[in-house]
């Protein structure tokens, strides 16, 4: 199961996917390689590392995080833009 972050149209099913919806089928490792979707966090936010975090930060294209920021303000930016 993957999140859409990038509108795409599956190219197998024509079927059209707006940011936020949820993808099942069995292209999301190919999709999440090209952008259009994120895979969904195993675990709440709250319960990731810094690192993680970052990554997350990174994969979901949210701006204004950086390394420098502690695990409070990345958490904030982060929640800010969902």
């Amino acid at each position: 199961m993957a999140e859409v972050v990038k509108a795409f149209r599956d190219k197998f099913t024509k079927m059209l996917y707006d940011v936020g919806d949820v993808y099942e089928g069995d292209r999301a490792e190919e999709l999440a390689k090209l952008g259009y979707v994120a895979e969904a966090a195993d675990k709440p936010l709250e319960d990731m590392t810094k690192a993680e975090l970052l990554k997350y930060a990174e994969e979901n294209e949210i701006d204004g995080v950086t390394s420098a920021m502690n695990k409070a303000e990345i958490l904030e930016a982060i929640k800010a833009v969902q």
